[in-house]
């Protein structure tokens, strides 16, 4: 290569252009231009720089890292082209090269944009595509005869602002990038190329809803992305969002009044705000505030959700001779703290002031308003240093929470508010301080309002002027593309390009628009749900006027007239009403009766049960069975959790439904959701942690989950719980108060027979409640715990050890673990779920085992003599067991796994259920006499059911510390246990089995084996008073409550 580069010179002047490209010499009149393209040359041969005539020299497809300074004595090149070798820095010799025009680097290794390339002031042409830039140089302007710029496929985020400087461009390519929108999308600068920009590149970047991405001059497409920049002009007014917060006739209406007519106008009883109503105030002008009065009922904190976001401010307001001094009566966590917290889980970046109206008060002077206000900063602040303090030792005690949420409360700490919260008191009636109010809210709408472009805002209200020509609750999204495209005398398109553009294209654009007016109250939209993306609610009053009715403190005063759907039958609507009242359970009917317009646009209720859907306002539920007389839409049930009745059910713990302890053979698995209290509360001002609303909304997402398992699952639901059977699983799902250790718990439990359905169904279950915890709560603060499934299912479920929740995702393969408050073994699957593919063989058996020493209150004769098989049929016709339980029963091979599964699925059903397999053991089996066994009459008599659920209540204790040698010779000694009886308990080869055996025996002993049993563990050669002491104040008190029932 380099004896014929050498030979170049010797070239006669006729020849004027040389390209060698792969080894093929071409030749043409006048000598100017070498390429060397595609040679895998990895330097340049020395001799090349002798050739000093050359004006176009092509370097392209090589191996060069860098550049000989001799390169320096062509000084006639005027065209240089590197593109595609593997240039990592800037080769400085160009810089000397002082007729060079065009310079393409492009596809090299460049990470940024080489700064000496601005030394070469005579480009006109430049390209540096396919590298990794992700900026241009503020100083790029200088290059003051740069005619085109070519930037395709780097990593540029933003529209470089540097490129309006320059008025000499005439061709920009910035496609393949990430520039995504700012704000505005594009910087108004643009305009300053307009005149002289012919061609600009802005596709396949990250830009959202910009309808010219390819604009040429030539076409009108340039003239009409300049003409979409210009109505990108801001409105020149700053919108921002304000909620009033508080409890009922604390003054918010008064308030709201008082900022928006700069007068008192007070509000009367009649002017009582009901869930929300919105305004706009203009507190300057180029300010305007959506302000949103919320009614102080605490139904209404329901439709809170929908408004409170990060972006907003919030005026917490209470009435200042509501608010007690006196530690005894101390009430700031019902009139302030509260409302809060209850803001910072939804929006922990929310902006708040805390206001005391009513100023003017009677017994109220300045001193003791000064008192009040420090005091409500004081707590606030204390509330604020708790939240920190308990993140932190959150963070150290890393076994309680998850990583997940680790990494949220390590966030959760920067959005701390780093100034004092402040109280100001006002009065509505004189305006003081109402100044105060006006100030911190325009300050802050400075510091977080935003300016939208007038284009903007020009749609927005086009929107709530429209509408829909059947209702005008919303705007179906072709509608809304119509009004958009039609532009209503504001020039949204200068140019017919736009009828030219796919659809797809131009609604992109829309939908920009549209996230933007959302953001800042224009209009509702919620573009994240599929179901909902197609409806624009531009006037988000009317979601109000749809959910007065339903929550509405008192819904028989909102709801009067008798709806033409109940087709004259005015006592099936009181009946109704009465229902949905007493229980918070509405017909279909009747909550269609509420929406107006439902008549002529059958499509409006289906989208406003799909708002309620997505807000989490209710679940629905269908019954089985129709009753008589009514329609299908009656039989259609919504629950609405807020409103539902606060006692429980009273057969909730009946034996077939929830009793206090899982029934023997039956799993049970419990996890709990803690909100722990603030500190150094007082009795009667109580400071939770809890979101007002979370319980709520996660039974709705609890619901929602088991009618995926089921179509039809019996459910029971109060204000505090909901009880829930599908086949093989049945779940509580409840919130109470630990008083004893002051704390607020949530607690999901489940109990089955069946370990693959609990590791199939729980993870699902406790990721919906999670997931609404993280997504709809981010400020809220808890902890999560698994109560030990061996504590509880052997009667210590009162003090059960306590387990980190991430052992729920934690797969295992091992077969057994140590339970440490029982200091025994237990299957491991009763509490992690298994390997993939690992579901059965050993870890399937050790759970049957476990769940046989279960069946407690039978004796064990039973599971070795009796024959299962020959009773299934007769239980199967008597609705005792299911096809499924028979059908599992079948397939066990061991007679005594099959006698022990009947006998848990019998506990499982009911008292009853005993009876019909006694009757079927005197009907049908060669052995009758078991049927005796099985009722207690084998001569001996069986145990109370007292006495049995004191010895299954105190099993753990039991099993831990008595030793079973000094307790069957006791008893054998005295008469309760038989030789045979006290062989097959020694037989046991671990003293945990002996024990089991002889709790699976003594219950059968009679009703006097209790007693005995007490007396011989007071026996010198047993001594454990204690747990006699401990059975017989358990059944004394067992005792007691039987009596109270």
């Amino acid at each position: 290569m380099a004896s014929f580069v050498k030979a170049l010179e010797d070239i006669p002047a006729n020849i004027s252009e040389v390209e060698l490209r792969k080894r093929r010499l071409t030749k043409s009149n006048g000598l100017n231009t070498l390429s060397l393209s595609g040679c895998l040359l990895q330097k340049l041969p020395k001799s090349l720089y002798n050739i000093k005539e050359i004006q176009d020299l092509n370097l392209t497809e090589n191996r060069l890292t860098e550049l000989d300074s001799a390169l320096s004595n062509l000084q006639r090149v005027r065209h240089l082209h590197l593109s595609e070798n593997e240039l990592q820095t800037f080769p400085k010799v160009l810089c000397k090269l002082r007729n060079l025009e065009t310079l393409n680097l492009g596809h090299n290794k460049f990470m940024a944009f080489p700064d000496a390339i601005l030394q070469i002031k005579t480009l006109s042409y430049l390209d540096l595509g396919g590298n990794k830039i992700a900026s241009l140089p503020d100083g790029l302007y200088k290059l003051e005869h740069l005619l085109q710029l070519h930037m395709p496929n780097n990593k540029l985020n933003s529209f470089p602002v540097v490129l309006t400087k320059m008025k000499s461009l005439k061709h920009v390519d910035l496609g393949q990038n990430q520039i995504k929108n700012g704000d505005p999308p594009l910087p108004f600068e643009i305009l300053y190329l307009k005149g002289s920009l012919r061609y600009l590149n802005l596709q396949k970047n990250l830009l959202d809803g910009v309808p010219y991405l390819e604009c040429k001059a030539e076409d009108g497409t340039m003239e009409a992305f300049f003409a979409y920049v210009k109505e990108l002009q801001e409105e020149g007014c700053l919108r921002q969002r304000l909620l009033l917060m508080g409890d009922s006739r604390a003054g918010k209406t008064s308030l709201s009044n008082a900022l928006r007519f700069k007068k008192a106008k007070l509000a009367n009883e009649e002017d009582r705000t009901e869930v929300v109503e919105q305004f706009i105030w203009e507190p300057g002008p180029d300010i305007k505030i959506q302000i949103n009065d919320f009614g102080g009922h605490r139904v209404y904190e329901i439709t809170s959700r929908l408004f409170i976001t990060d972006k907003v401010i919030v005026l917490l307001v209470f009435n200042l001779q509501d608010y007690s001094l006196d530690p005894k009566k101390k009430n700031y966590e019902a009139l302030v703290g509260r409302w809060f917290r209850h803001v910072r889980s939804i929006a922990p970046n929310a902006k708040v002031l805390v206001v005391g109206t009513h100023s003017d008060g009677e017994g109220l002077d300045p001193d003791k308003i000064q008192q009040i206000t420090q005091d409500v900063e004081k707590m606030i602040v204390q509330d604020i240093k708790l939240e920190a303090d308990h993140i932190e030792e959150m963070k150290k005690v890393k076994g309680n929470v998850s990583e997940e949420q680790l990494s949220g409360l390590t966030s959760l700490l920067t959005t701390l508010p780093s100034n004092t919260v402040r109280a100001v008191a006002v009065s509505s009636k004189t305006l003081n301080n109402i100044t105060v109010i006006k100030k911190f809210v325009v300050d802050q709408c400075h510091g977080s309002g935003i300016q939208i472009p007038l284009r903007y805002h020009k749609f927005g209200m086009a929107l709530k002027e429209a509408r829909n020509q059947k209702e005008d609750l919303y705007l179906p999204m072709e509608q809304v593309l119509s009004i958009y495209n039609k532009h209503h005398g504001y020039n949204f398109f200068q140019s017919l390009f736009l009828w030219m553009k796919p659809k797809t294209a131009w609604s992109a654009e829309v939908e920009a628009v549209l996230r933007v007016l959302n953001q800042i109250g224009y209009l509702n939209w919620y573009c994240e749900d599929p179901e909902m993306k197609g409806y624009i609610f531009h006037q988000p009053e009317k979601i109000v006027e749809i959910a007065s009715p339903v929550f509405h403190y008192n819904p028989k005063a909102a709801i009067q007239a008798v709806p033409q759907v109940y087709h004259g039958r005015p006592d099936l609507h009181q009946e109704h009403l009465q229902k949905f009242i007493d229980t918070g359970v509405m017909t279909e009917t009747l909550l269609h009766s509420l929406i107006t317009g439902c008549e002529n646009n059958p499509g409006l209720f289906t989208v406003v049960t799909a708002l309620l859907n997505k807000f989490d306002f209710c679940f629905k539920f269908k019954n089985r069975k129709i009753a008589r007389n009514e329609t299908e839409g009656m039989n259609v049930q919504y629950y609405f959790p807020w409103l539902l009745q606060t006692e429980k059910p009273s057969n909730l713990h009946d034996r077939a439904r929830w009793p206090d302890a899982p029934l023997p053979g039956e799993i049970h698995y419990e996890i709990q959701f803690r909100f722990h209290d603030m500190e150094n509360s007082q009795p009667n001002n109580v400071r939770e942690r809890t979101p007002s609303t979370f319980f709520e909304v996660a039974t709705v997402e609890l619901h929602r989950e088991l009618i995926a398992i089921d179509q039809h699952p019996t459910m029971e639901h109060w204000q505090d719980g909901l009880y829930a059977a599908v086949p093989d699983l049945k779940l509580l799902f409840t919130r109470y108060r630990d008083e004893n250790k002051s704390r607020r718990v949530i607690q999901l439990s489940l109990r089955t027979q069946r370990v693959e359905k609990l590791w199939k169904e729980l993870p699902k279950l406790h990721q919906k409640i999670a997931s609404v915890l993280s997504v709809q709560y981010p400020g809220c603060i808890f902890t999560q715990y698994v109560m030990c499934p061996h504590c509880i299912m052997e009667g210590n479920h009162e003090n059960p050890d306590e387990v980190k929740v991430d052992i729920i995702q934690e797969q295992t393969d091992g077969i057994s673990r140590h339970c440490r408050r029982a200091k025994s073994s237990f299957p491991t699957l009763l509490l992690q779920p298994p390997l993939e593919g690992n579901g059965s063989g050993g870890q399937l058996a050790a759970v049957e085992n476990f769940l046989d020493k279960t069946v407690s209150g039978f004796p064990s004769v039973l599971l070795s003599d009796m024959d299962a098989l020959e009773h299934l049929d007769f239980l199967l016709q008597k609705e005792i067991l299911t096809d499924d339980q028979v059908e599992r029963i079948r397939g066990m091979v061991q007679r005594k796994k099959r006698n022990a599964c009947l006998l848990r699925c019998l506990h499982q059903v009911s008292l009853s259920a005993v009876d019909t397999l006694a009757e079927s053991l005197r009907d049908t089996s060669e052995q009758p006499w078991l049927a005796d066994v099985l009722e207690g009459k084998d001569g001996v008599g069986g145990m109370t059911d007292i006495h049995r659920q004191a010895i299954r209540r105190n099993r753990v204790s039991i099993i831990k510390d008595m030793s079973p040698k000094a307790i069957t010779d006791i008893l054998n000694a005295r008469g309760i246990l038989t030789d045979s009886e006290r062989e097959r308990i020694m037989e046991c080869l671990t003293r945990e089995d002996k024990v089991h055996m002889f709790l699976d025996i003594i219950p059968t002993r009679g009703d006097n084996a209790f007693a005995e049993l007490v007396d011989s563990l007071r026996d010198d050669t047993v001594k454990l008073d204690w747990l006699a002491d401990r059975l017989k104040k358990e059944a004394a008190k067992l005792e007691c409550d039987q009596g109270n029932g």
